[in-house]
């Protein structure tokens, strides 16, 4: 009887996992087509527009904090990859970009998945520069096996990938969530992989999430999720976004109200100029910390 309850369960969540929210993806918006659409070259010792428009976007994106500036950023980016769709740095910015200003300044929540999407979009586009994984994609190989030819030089395209696509999937609801699942630990699995360090142990605290999160049945795993939390914080300590993840997923889901109420007030005692190359993050972390502060006897029992 318990067999046959568990296994109903396993359907229906099969079933489920196939209702979720979909969307397309953009790993083949690049290559030749893209780049016959791109504008000509710079004449013989003119300076490349590209080249000028990506400064100026550079000089708003020191001043992100205020979403008016990373707005203004994120359209020069734009044009930097139109007029060169080969342009890394720019793509990169894009895909990082969306995704700050879908977690911190769009007011709607048709904005914000507006945002999100657009955030994987350009992280996708941004995989796709790899020739191997452009064809990988094209005969409908499984992701682990598509990432499997992607090196250090894409891991920007994957992280902010996967971050934009996870809130995404988050967002629309738990079947989507289900239905992304193996791809978004794909994915992140792959950061952790090619360079561990990258954006401040981001691989690890994406695992630290995807496993504290998961339920048993789809691969949780509460150890699992501390010893990816220990990895992140040994590479970067003062990053914010760590801690909150951990008290986010890792200790309400384990009812440790102590441990949620302790590293959630180391956050908003920190500093957050320590990383200043992140500091609109770091702001905007320590206000989460302070909203899941308030919400501690809804998540807690005792």
């Amino acid at each position: 009887m318990r067999a046959t309850r568990a296994l109903s369960v396993f359907i229906i969540v099969g079933i489920l996992a196939g209702c979720g929210a979909s969307r397309q993806s953009a790993y083949l918006e690049t290559g030749d087509a893209v780049k016959k659409e791109a504008a000509k070259p710079a004449p013989v010792g003119a300076e490349d527009p590209a080249a000028v428009a990506f400064k100026k976007a550079e000089e708003l994106w020191a001043k992100r904090h205020s979403p008016a500036k990373l707005l203004e950023a994120l359209a020069l980016y734009k044009e930097v990859v139109k007029l060169n769709p080969d342009h890394r740095d720019a793509l990169a910015r894009l895909t990082r970009g969306y995704y700050l200003h879908a977690y911190g300044y769009a007011k709607t929540k048709e904005a914000i998945l507006a945002a999100y999407d657009e955030g994987a979009r350009w992280g996708e586009r941004m995989m796709g520069l790899n020739p191997k994984f452009r064809e990988k994609i094209a005969a409908e190989v499984n992701d682990d096996e598509a990432l499997s030819v992607c090196t250090k030089e894409d891991v920007r395209g994957i992280y902010w990938a996967y971050a934009n696509l996870g809130k995404w999937s988050v967002m629309q609801g738990f079947t989507t969530v289900l239905a992304n699942k193996g791809k978004l630990k794909a994915f992140v699995s792959r950061v952790a992989e090619l360079d561990e360090k990258y954006y401040y142990g981001a691989g690890h605290r994406g695992l630290l999430a995807f496993y504290a999160k998961a339920p048993s049945f789809a691969g949780g795993d509460l150890n699992k999720a501390k010893q990816h939390y220990d990895a992140s914080m040994k590479i970067a300590p003062d990053y914010f976004g760590t801690k909150v993840t951990m008290a986010q997923y890792y200790a309400t889901k384990k009812q440790d109200r102590a441990l949620f109420k302790k590293v959630l007030e180391e956050v908003i005692a920190g500093d957050p100029k320590v990383l200043p190359d992140v500091y609109a993050m770091q702001v905007l972390s320590q206000k989460k910390a302070a909203e899941l502060l308030k919400q501690i006897d809804d998540l807690f029992d005792e």
